[in-house]
């Protein structure tokens, strides 16, 4: 889907950061929904308590996570997104689709948090340089694990409820 919608940009640069890591394909991935540059990749039954959004090899952890929840009877979905700019052309009407009013959003990044303060009101990302070793490794080591995010997100939750102001409108 990325090298599609880069390739319809005619006046806008893409980069592409590829993985080595062994991600698997996702259920609800789309490649038309990549071109609007955020979409929910992981729905749930009803309203949310919880959505992550992340990007790339952290998308797969968020579902993990959202699972997790589920079994304790938390709803929670995961948004995909691989492109902030492209989701911020699109409509109010399809952005508040995504990110629904009064759900609190946590944003899953293995990199600076720089950007995510715009579409979530908690980041786990990283605050620091980093650490050599085994990915598996330094993901638990920096807390990008399903338990940490499911914690977390449990945190958020008891924390604002369903009053999380609606980023979506927000005046940045």
């Amino acid at each position: 889907g990325s090298y599609k919608a880069a390739l319809s940009l005619a006046k806008s640069p893409s980069t592409f950061s590829l993985s080595r890591q062994n991600l698997p394909n996702l259920e609800h991935s789309s490649v038309d929904k990549v071109a609007q540059g955020g979409y929910v990749v992981y729905p749930c039954d009803g309203t949310p308590a919880i959505t992550f959004v992340a990007t790339g090899s952290e998308v797969p952890i968020a579902i993990d996570a959202a699972r997790a929840l589920a079994d304790e009877d938390v709803a929670a979905t995961v948004v995909s997104m691989p492109c902030m700019k492209l989701f911020d052309s699109q409509s109010a009407e399809y952005k508040k689709s995504v990110f629904l009013e009064g759900v609190p959003v946590i944003a899953v990044e293995a990199a600076s948090p720089q950007g995510w303060q715009k579409y979530s009101h908690a980041q786990i990302c990283m605050e620091s340089f980093g650490k050599s070793g085994p990915g598996p490794e330094l993901y638990e080591y920096f807390g990008f694990t399903p338990d940490n995010l499911a914690s977390k997100a449990k945190i958020l939750i008891e924390k604002m409820g369903g009053r999380a102001q609606w980023l979506v409108d927000a005046p940045w």
